[in-house]
């Protein structure tokens, strides 16, 4: 297996590494999935180890496929979080297009 440039530098951290317990919060909105954040933060969650990556969106627009697969194809598992306004009943016919598109 290749060893990250996280496993290198701090080798005390490879048990929890290869947990898959490692993930992180993307940014706290939905305006970075563009292919260049793409490209700048893909290969650092991935020397980081990161096995779970939670995402942002709105219930009215989705995250690009091309950066979900990404995420996948790179062993990182993507968690949708939606923007849903809490007090107020949620119509799940808003959300479920953008759950079949995810899955």
């Amino acid at each position: 297996m290749k060893m990250t440039n996280q496993e290198r530098n701090y080798p005390q951290t490879q048990p929890f590494i290869h947990s898959g317990r490692l993930g992180f919060h993307y940014f706290p909105d939905t305006l970075h999935y563009t292919d260049r954040d793409l490209q700048q933060w893909l290969p650092i969650l991935v020397d980081l180890g990161a096995s779970w990556l939670v995402m942002r969106t709105d219930t009215n627009r989705a995250i690009p496929e091309s950066f979900i697969s990404s995420l996948k194809e790179s062993g990182i598992n993507p968690l949708i979080q939606f923007n849903l306004q809490l007090g107020r009943a949620s119509n799940m016919d808003d959300v479920s297009p953008l759950i079949s598109a995810y899955t």
